[in-house]
């Protein structure tokens, strides 16, 4: 077993060390070459109350009181969104082989929240796990994950909410997101904490990450998103995102965006399935209903990112409508079988406020082989969010109308079970399986018709 090894990011004042109003934040670690590490430490607070004060930060080993790191360099505090301070640490660091803790506390947060007990009293803790391995004498590439969009401060009340924080791997490995209960410390959770109160649900889409929300009570609201990491069905790292939410009185209604042209899927996101070599165009329109007001339209995720081929989607300003074309030519080198996540964000400013909604699109690339409808099965299975929290969908082609059987194994108990045996049709078919409690583990899925069986394995975390 590896080493545990606990990184502790740490402000240090001349005593105590303390600031307040802290609105969240997270740490990210990237693999520049080898043992060489970028870490990067983000805080956001708001205007009022103690300020954080510039120093160093210091990196502990477990079980030894002396920093093993120093990172001399002090934040940097730009002005973020809507009167909120976003302060940056950053250095590089050289880390050996083993599991790191990366970690920072410090109080307090904002004394306004309301989904906790004792409120400004709380303390605020932030940690990102990295696995640090080597092989063949040399540090394998791993990067924790990243958040490719900012928190989002301010939602209004019975208005509907929509946020994306889009996480990314660089490294290609497979990540499964999940709304968690922040922390207070190493060893405990937020006092008191409940979910933030609405008419309709703080719920996070498994399968596109979009966290949607109708909020019906004034106040501060503070959640946690957690993106864990895994390779080759071990998972081998995670991220904490601490926000926070400030509900504020209704003041303009919210911006559309024209899907009448986007399809869906199965679930009911919109999705757009295209064959490798053909391009994807979308035109996307934002509109503001109230008049005269300022309006944004951007993007982003993975397809962004390609080097050879990345997505283009020009990012707009305007007054009360605005649109854009989200274009990308796709080869084979795109195909996989999780589809690619295209976030739009709609940013509109009233009264010195910017309200800030998201809409999510899945991008599935498929093969020209796999486009055929001569298929019996496709032998690509596609199991999607792959790990998964238990609810998951399973994607795959028929040549024929044929009766199907569709059986999950626990790779641990040895124990299968049937799930599906029903007719279904010609094509492609979409299959949602929710409630199954399934418990943690690895499991094989297995789908059997009339002239063939295929099987995956699923990784429940």
């Amino acid at each position: 077993m590896k080493k545990l090894l606990l990184i502790f990011l740490a402000v240090l004042a001349f005593a105590p060390s303390f600031a307040s109003h802290l609105m969240g934040g997270q740490i990210t670690a990237r693999q520049l070459n080898g043992a060489s590490y970028e870490i990067t430490m983000v805080l956001y607070r708001d205007t009022t109350g103690i300020p954080m004060t510039q120093n160093d930060i210091n990196i502990y080993l477990l079980g030894n009181p002396t920093p093993v790191y120093i990172i001399t360099k002090p934040g940097v505090m730009t002005s973020f969104l809507n009167g909120v301070e976003q302060y940056v640490y950053m250095d590089t660091v050289s880390l050996s082989a083993g599991d790191y803790v990366l970690s920072f506390e410090l109080c307090c947060r904002n004394g306004a929240i309301i989904n906790a007990a004792l409120g400004g009293g709380n303390s605020m803790y932030i940690r990102t796990k990295l696995a640090v391995t080597s092989g063949g004498g040399a540090i394998t590439a791993n990067s924790t994950p990243v958040l490719l969009n900012p928190p989002v401060t301010v939602a209004q009340l019975n208005t509907p909410f929509s946020y994306n924080p889009m996480p990314y791997d660089a490294d290609g490995d497979s990540l499964v997101w999940s709304l968690v209960t922040p922390l207070e410390s190493s060893t405990s959770y937020l006092s008191g904490y409940v979910p933030p109160v609405g008419s309709a649900p703080f719920a996070i889409n498994r399968f596109t990450g979009l966290i949607t929300w109708t909020p019906s009570i004034l106040g501060n609201f503070v959640t946690c998103v957690l993106v864990s990491e895994y390779r080759n069905g071990i998972k081998i790292g995670e991220i904490r995102r601490d926000m926070q939410l400030i509900v504020l009185p209704a003041m303009v209604a919210r911006p559309t965006i024209n899907t009448a042209n986007f399809p869906t899927n199965a679930q009911g996101a919109f999705a757009f399935e295209v064959t490798a070599g053909s391009p994807l165009t979308a035109t996307v329109v934002a509109a503001d209903p109230t008049p005269n007001h300022p309006l944004s339209l951007s993007a982003t995720g993975e397809p962004f990112l390609h080097a050879s081929n990345p997505a283009i989607f020009p990012a707009v300003n305007g007054i009360e409508t605005v649109q854009s074309t989200f274009s990308w030519s796709l080869n084979e080198s795109q195909i996989r079988n999780n589809p690619y996540i295209v976030n739009f964000r709609m940013m509109q400013t009233y009264q010195n406020r910017v309200f800030t909604y998201d809409l999510s699109v899945l991008v599935k690339v498929r093969s020209v082989t796999s486009a055929n409808q001569n298929l019996e099965i496709d032998n690509q299975l596609s199991i999607y969010p792959n790990p998964s929290n238990g609810s998951f969908a399973v994607s795959f082609l028929l040549e024929k109308p044929s009766q199907t059987s569709i059986s999950i194994q626990d790779m641990a108990t040895k124990t299968s079970r049937n799930v599906l045996t029903k007719q279904l049709p010609f094509g492609k078919n979409v299959l949602l399986f929710q409630d199954l409690n399934l418990a943690k583990g690895i499991y094989l899925v297995q789908i059997t018709t009339e002239n063939k069986t295929t099987t995956q394995k699923l990784v429940v975390e």
